[in-house]
Formats: structure tokens, sequence, C-alpha cells
């Protein structure tokens, strides 16, 4: 249902439910191409998102901008259901001119959680749930209501005043502050050679001590971490500019243009050539 790939390509609209029991993880390397939102019909979970671990409860709802790192994980009480819809702009572009109302900001807030009252979760359920049953059914117009039915549910995230904010919203734990501080630094310095041993004498951990509590609060270990935002970043530049490879490499911190392509492959199975590559071939 979830892919090991970075970029994800999908149609333009999913929606996935799933119910787990046991403990489950998403895989290693996960930001794609669409937009995200979660929604947690029972059960906890830990959702790394971009820099944060938000520790998700039973009817919040959960949305992921285009390109963002994220990750779920088990809490100690791994049971637990979710519906998960994925979509892109030209999905419902059609129907809200998107750069006007701004209908999509919501997926560039600085808080990507939202914490709904009782009876809020009850109308965002009955949504999702008509969004699931047309889509699983798909009769006639099934399509043109799923559309309806999303701009329902984005007018609502739009208007709803979160309880939460930048001041109020706590980390799960004291480690999970610490963390967050380390994340932002690797986000702003990824480029520099960032080495364990370095990072955990700047943030007074052992080097043990950082590697155990990194991957338990982000789902990733040091290294896959950094080399994702390098990856994630490289993409963009190979997007955006027309740079030669060698100088992209060095710009998001690799030294070793043979190493850089490996990586790069492992994380978006393909080379840098080949992205590029793909990209010139989708424009036409």
């Amino acid at each position: 249902m979830e892919s090991n790939l970075a970029n994800l390509s999908i149609n333009e609209f999913e929606i996935n439910y799933n119910k787990a029991l046991e403990k489950v993880n998403m895989p290693m390397y996960h930001y794609h191409d669409t937009f995200e939102i979660y929604y947690l019909l029972s059960g906890e979970r830990f959702y790394f998102i971009k820099d944060r671990t938000y520790h998700v409860m039973k009817g919040d709802l959960v949305f992921i901008n285009i390109g963002d790192l994220h990750k779920t994980t088990s809490t100690p009480k791994p049971a637990h259901a979710r519906l998960v819809i994925n979509f892109k702009e030209s999905f419902i572009h059609p129907l809200a001119d998107c750069s006007s109302t701004n209908i999509l900001d919501v997926f560039k807030r600085e808080i990507n959680l939202i914490r709904l009252g009782a009876m809020e979760q009850n109308e965002v359920e009955q949504i999702l749930h008509k969004i699931h049953s047309e889509y699983k059914n798909s009769e006639q117009f099934s399509m043109l209501n799923i559309k309806s039915l999303l701009l329902q549910l984005l007018i609502f995230m739009n208007r709803y005043k979160n309880p939460l904010t930048e001041s109020n919203i706590r980390h799960p734990s004291a480690i999970h502050g610490k963390i967050y501080e380390v994340v932002q630094f690797i986000n702003q310095n990824y480029s520099d050679r960032l080495k364990l041993e370095n990072l955990a004498k700047k943030f007074y951990f052992s080097p043990f001590y950082l590697c155990k509590m990194f991957k338990q609060v982000t789902g990733f270990s040091f290294t896959e971490y950094l080399n994702s935002v390098r990856i994630k970043e490289s993409q963009k530049l190979l997007r955006e500019t027309s740079l030669p490879i060698s100088e992209i490499a060095c710009k998001v911190g690799y030294d070793n243009l043979t190493h850089y392509g490996r990586v790069f492959k492992e994380i978006s199975g393909t080379t840098p050539t080949g992205y590029r590559k793909n990209l010139i071939t989708q424009k036409g």
C-alpha cells in the first residue's frame, strides 16, 4: 500500500484505509508529489513531518505538503486504523481557482496537525467515509462527487480554528524536543560535512545515545535522514536548474560523485542523469 521509493507516483487521487493490530512503521524514504491528508480513526501514532514528531491521537487530522519528508511509527500501543488521501492540485483545480483562493495554503502551515473536537470529528469522518465509499464503488459521477467532498474537507480545514499553535504545541517528551533541535540543524546545514560525532558534541549527547534517540524519535537513522534531505534537495536542483550534476552533488554535501550517484539511486530508484532525462521527457 505504501511505496519504498521517495517519489510516490500515483494517479490524481487515491484514498486508502488501513487497520493494524501490531507494530507497523513506514518505509525509510517517503515523500511524494501529492498533497496528503491523514486521519486517525482509532488508536495513536507518532508522525514525523519535516523536523517535528507529532503524537497523533484518535480524531486528529494531519496534512502534508508536496515534498515534505514524513514517516509514521508505532507508539507503545500499536493498534490503530487510519484513512489517507493523496491528491494532486490538478485534481481539484478545475473546480477551485487555487491560485486566488489559497485553499491549499493549509498544507503550508507551521503546524501539520489539527486537533478536532467531538462534533468536528463526526463531521470529518462523515466526509471521509463518503469519499471512501465513492472511490471504492465507482458509480456514475463518483469522481465528480469525490472532488466536491474533497473541496468540502479542504474548506473545513481552512476555516477550523486549530487549538494547537506554535506557542502551545508540546513535544511528546523532552527528548523529542531535543531531537527537534538536532533535525532543524541538519535541515539548515545539510550541505556541510555533518558527522554524527560532531553533532553529538554540539548538542551534548554521546554519539551512541544520539544515534539511538534519533532513530527512536524520527524513525530514521542519522545517515538515512541526512541522505534523504540531501537527495530531496538535489532533486529540486535537477528540476529547477541546469547545473552540472557534479556541482549539484557538492552543493548538497557530497564530495564523492560516485557515492552521490549510489545514494541517489538507492532513494530515487534512478540515477541523477536518469532523473533529469525523465523530467525532460515529461515536459515533452
